[in-house]
């Protein structure tokens, strides 16, 4: 038995076909039979396979989101800042038409005083953001 490697695998395949009924030709219910003889149980390998393809649909999903995710982000932006290129006035009109008249000095005196523009930028993305979500927008169903 020291030998084994004397012989090439076309060789060990012809004898193992010899040896061992043709699977190919076998039922399923053969199969399994053919395996509880053996003592060999095939449900440790079949949840590690399926655990893998898990894992890969979740990849796939994971890098179509990643390459979705700047066209949705443009997108989003755009429905914010539309026509109006300044931000401060966009965020003004916003004021105007959502604050109550009580209320609405105040939150401008703030806006004048406090908020640079890459605040602003960015209040009305993240406002743009929730709205698109509100809507029940966002990223294209695949």
């Amino acid at each position: 038995m020291k030998k084994l490697d004397q012989f090439d695998d076309r060789v060990w395949d012809r004898f193992f076909d010899f040896v061992t009924p043709d699977v190919e030709q076998m039922s399923i219910s053969e199969v399994d039979a053919e395996l509880r003889r053996a003592g060999i149980d095939i449900r440790p390998a079949l949840a590690r396979v399926n655990q893998a393809l898990e894992t890969r649909r979740a990849r796939e999903t994971l890098a179509r989101a990643r390459a979705e995710r700047p066209s949705a982000i443009r997108r989003l932006a755009g429905t914010v800042l539309g026509q109006i290129d300044n931000a401060r006035d966009r965020l003004e009109s916003l004021i105007a038409a959502r604050v109550p008249a009580a209320q609405r000095a105040v939150y401008l005196r703030k806006l004048e005083k406090v908020a640079t523009d890459a605040d602003v930028e960015s209040l009305l993305e993240d406002l743009a953001r929730l709205e698109e979500l509100d809507r029940g927008g966002g990223v294209d169903e695949p």
